[in-house]
Order: C-alpha cells, then sequence, then structure tokens
C-alpha cells in the first residue's frame, strides 16, 4: 500500500483533549461505568470499493460487553447529551483517532458503535459525518452525528494493523479500553484471468504469516455452498490460482469467488474477503476468454461499493450540515 502523508486537525498536538479542539461542550458529565463492563472490537461486515485498483476494508466495530463474558451485552449514552468519545490507536505508533459527538447530535444507549476504515479520510472524514450505532430500544440501527479528531489517514497505513479502542469521558480520560485486535483496513487489490490462471495482486502490506483460502461459488451463491476451495501460497506480488486442479462438470458462464485471510493460529480467526458477487470468474477457461462471455451485472467503475453480508452503510456523509 503506498505511502500517505500523515495529516492531523490536531496539528503537533495529537493528544489534545478533543473538545478544546472544538470548543467546549455542553454535555453533562460521564456517568461512572460498571466496573463489569468490558469493550471488544468486532470486524463483522466490510465494504469494497470497485475501482483501480479496488479497495476492500473490514468495519472497525467497538461493543459494549460484561467484563465476565457470560453476560449480554452493556450499554452506555452515547451523543450530544452524553460526555463520551471514542479513541482509536494504532498499535506501536503515536497514530490516535477519536471521534467526538455533536453537541447537537441525537443520544441513545448504545452497546456498539461502527467506525468504517474504507473510506477516502481527505474525501469522507475530514467534515462532520454520521455513525452506526446499536441503539438500545429502536429495534435496529440509528446514528450519532459527530467529527473525526486527530491522524484521519491512521486507516491507511498498512492494510493488516493492531487497533485499540477506548471509550473516553469529556476530559479525555479513558474509562475502559479494548485488547488490540488485527483488523484489516484499504487492501489494494486488482484481478486478471489469462485461460487457466486466475492472478489477484497482493497488496506488499500483507503478513507473511496469514493463511490465504480461495473458493468458487456459483453466481449468486457466496459465501455458502462453494463448489472447491483450495489453500494458495501467500508471497510474492499476486495470488495464483491454478483453475485446472479442479476436477468440476461446469456449464459454460460466469461464478463467483473469494479470497479470504485467515491468522494462522489456532482459532484461525477470520480477517478479510477479497471477492465479486456477480460473476468475475469466466469458464470455460480454455474456450471463450473473459472478455467474449457475457460482463458481469455490476458496473464495477469507480466509486462503485459492494456489501458483503453484514456489511452495512455503517459510515456516511450528513445530509444536511
Amino acid at each position: 500500500m503506498p505511502p500517505s502523508t500523515r495529516r492531523s486537525v490536531l496539528g503537533t498536538a495529537a493528544g489534545a483533549v478533543a473538545t478544546g479542539v472544538l470548543g467546549a461542550t455542553t454535555a453533562t458529565a460521564a456517568p461512572e461505568l460498571d466496573d463489569e463492563v468490558a469493550l471488544e472490537i468486532s470486524t463483522l461486515g466490510q465494504v469494497t470499493l470497485f475501482r483501480d485498483p479496488n479497495v476492500t476494508s473490514s468495519s472497525l466495530r467497538p461493543r459494549l460487553t460484561a467484563a465476565d463474558g457470560l453476560a449480554g451485552d452493556r450499554t452506555v449514552p452515547f451523543g450530544g447529551d452524553a460526555d463520551y468519545r471514542f479513541r482509536i490507536t494504532r498499535a506501536g505508533s503515536d497514530d490516535e483517532l477519536r471521534f467526538v459527538p455533536d453537541d447537537d447530535s441525537a443520544t441513545h444507549e448504545i452497546s456498539s458503535i461502527s467506525f468504517e476504515t474504507g473510506y477516502d479520510p481527505t474525501e469522507s472524514m475530514d467534515e462532520s459525518v454520521s455513525v452506526s450505532v446499536t441503539a438500545e430500544g429502536t429495534g435496529g440501527l440509528s446514528y450519532v452525528d459527530g467529527r473525526f479528531v486527530g491522524d484521519l489517514d491512521i486507516f491507511d497505513r498498512e492494510p493488516f494493523a493492531d487497533y485499540r479502542v477506548a471509550l473516553l469521558d469529556g476530559n479525555g480520560s479513558a474509562l475502559i479500553e479494548s485488547p488490540p485486535t488485527r483488523v484489516a483496513t484499504r487492501y489494494e487489490w486488482d484481478l486478471e484471468q489469462s485461460d487457466e490462471t486466475l492472478r489477484i495482486a497482493r497488496d506488499p502490506g500483507t503478513p507473511d504469516d496469514l493463511s490465504v483460502e480461495w473458493s468458487i461459488y456459483e453466481r449468486g451463491d457466496r459465501p455458502s455452498d462453494e463448489l472447491a476451495e483450495t489453500a494458495v501460497e501467500n508471497a510474492g506480488d499476486e495470488f495464483v490460482i491454478d483453475l485446472s486442479q479442479f476436477d468440476l462438470d461446469l456449464e459454460n458462464g460466469r461464478y463467483d469467488w473469494d479470497l479470504e485471510f485467515y491468522e494462522a493460529d489456532d482459532d484461525g480467526s477470520y480477517l478479510l474477503s477479497l471477492h465479486s458477487d456477480d460473476g468475475t470468474l469466466a469458464l470455460p477457461y480454455g474456450g471463450d476468454s473473459a472478455e467474449e462471455m457475457p460482463g458481469p451485472g455490476f458496473a464495477g467503475g469507480v466509486g462503485a461499493v459492494g456489501l458483503t453480508v453484514g456489511g452495512l452503510y455503517a459510515f456516511r456523509r450528513r445530509v444536511s450540515q
């Protein structure tokens, strides 16, 4: 992933209290948290921007839980009337990003909040935005308006990094903080099919210790009911899949695929999936070329967005400023 210029609206005072930058808050003091409340990071859901190159990112979703891990979700008030903020830090660096609710934003009792990591920080984060929250009593998602403060390009440094999220009070003190969690952000890739070989560009920031698997599906069946799967070597400039290794009696046409990344540990935790949901793999490979086959349904142009199952559009620009 190409290096990016460090941008910070805090300037040299990256650790300054967010309310000192945006103006004094009129929110009430943050209530004390129960000692049994903990914070963990989930990466459920991801977004792919189909362009040149494609960019795939996971959602970073802090979730309030019971410290003993046995009870259900916990909640805190979050919004304009509650003096809380969230802070995201990247392990091994001084990078820090805070989300500060607007004073006039709606306040909800939330159990989780979703930060989308895949959008260009210069276009989508340096302004008033809405982030989705799981709010008690609403029956679904709600939104909190606010601003990101700090290193706006924190997700643009490396495609796999460990992040921590803390819940802060109005003075900038951390009340609870998550353990470090590896999150996939802004993974850049493209795709080329030549006869019996599929080549997927490998982001140079990909750790060598990840396990990588490729699967093929009937068009529209992804992410379940794969027709075949294989382990892929995680090395070099590209992932290479030899399509002739599969003994499949498939009709001519287009098929779906995905390339999944897992931690190479006993748990094998899922990290990321590169994919297309609308038939970018052309079969037969020895006959009609990809250019001669009927085209995939999506336009695939700059700015096209693909959402995975569970990958809700959790980050959006405010319609009215």
